[in-house]
């Protein structure tokens, strides 16, 4: 089996991210979805609805971002 050639870390590293903040951004991202996750499961089922409502559009925009960048060699 081989890895995606477009894989969310090699777009970042394309764009010049260091390894550091590649690793440091997935750790971020990771923080904010696991907040994200308890928020849910401690609120109820309205808020829990916006809090999903919330991530879903912010990660439609981070993929509508990341595949603007260009990963042809």
């Amino acid at each position: 089996m081989l890895g995606s050639p477009d894989h969310v870390a090699l777009r970042l590293r394309k764009w010049r991210l260091t390894t550091r903040q590649t690793v440091l951004g997935s750790y971020a991202a990771t923080a904010v979805l696991g907040v994200a996750a308890l928020g849910m499961s401690a609120s109820s089922l309205t808020v829990a609805a916006w809090i999903l409502g919330g991530v879903a559009v912010v990660a439609l925009g981070a993929a509508a971002w990341l595949k603007t960048i260009d990963m042809s060699l």
